[in-house]
């Protein structure tokens, strides 16, 4: 029986608008975190390039965030597949400040 987990995201813009998994610095590379942008690529980014760029707007990222959520939630395919455990996608765009 999987559990539901939470993971803190945010969003910037840059070019795309892009998912900060804020929780992600233990499973990537030093001083990267990972990233997911709209254009449905996933990969690294580093903190400084991250900083850089502009905070996305709730309108910028509603559409990512309903697409990721439904990807990587209970009941979406990831889940359905075995993947790790499903998560629920908490948005945390303060957290940008502290990176």
């Amino acid at each position: 029986m999987s559990t539901l987990s939470t993971y803190r995201v945010a969003y910037i813009n840059g070019p795309d608008v892009t998912a900060v998994l804020l929780d992600s610095a233990e499973d990537s590379n030093s001083g990267n975190l990972m990233i997911y942008s709209s254009v449905d690529q996933h990969g690294e980014a580093g903190l400084d390039w991250i900083r850089q760029c502009p905070v996305a707007t709730e309108a910028d990222y509603r559409a990512l965030h309903q697409r990721l959520s439904a990807l990587y939630g209970p009941s979406g395919p990831a889940a359905s597949a075995g993947a790790n455990d499903p998560v629920e996608l908490v948005i945390d765009q303060a957290a940008l400040d502290t990176l």
